[in-house]
């Protein structure tokens, strides 16, 4: 039996105040647009001032992973993950597919980073929109 990926099977859904919101359509599909990576783990680091004042950065948890998707301008999540993001509102994330191989991915605290770069040329209009969001608590589950 083929294992065939299927883009049709894979579904994207931001959980809003207990709301699953489809934001899979607009998602942009020429080449990577979805990436889902462990946030870069700081070493714990102290620095000391000039009046014995000291400075101590955490290491980063364990569990925090950062999801960057790609989105087409005109796409209806553009605007509501800027909304989330001019809000600072958290959220929860959910990444399924259901084709080959069979993946799922929770988050239940999110927010979107910084600001997508708006882009204009005169050849190809609008670029594309790249969100950044960080997700605490996460996890992901192969089978």
């Amino acid at each position: 039996m083929n294992k065939i990926f299927d883009l049709e099977l894979l579904t994207i859904h931001a959980i809003v105040d207990g709301a699953p919101i489809d934001v899979t359509g607009g998602a942009v599909i020429d080449g990577d647009f979805l990436k889902i990576a462990k946030e870069d783990a700081d070493e714990t680091k102290s620095r000391k001032g000039t009046k014995n004042e000291s400075y101590t950065v955490l290491p980063v948890e364990n569990s925090i992973r950062l999801v960057t998707i790609n989105y087409i301008p005109g796409s209806p999540s553009v605007t509501l993950f800027q909304g989330l993001r001019q809000a600072k509102k958290q959220f929860g994330l959910s990444i399924i597919n259901a084709s080959e191989p069979k993946f799922k991915f929770f988050a239940p605290s999110c927010i979107v980073g910084k600001e997508p770069e708006t882009v204009i040329n005169g050849k190809d209009g609008f670029k594309d929109y790249e969100f950044e969001i960080r997700c605490s608590e996460s996890s992901q589950v192969w089978e």
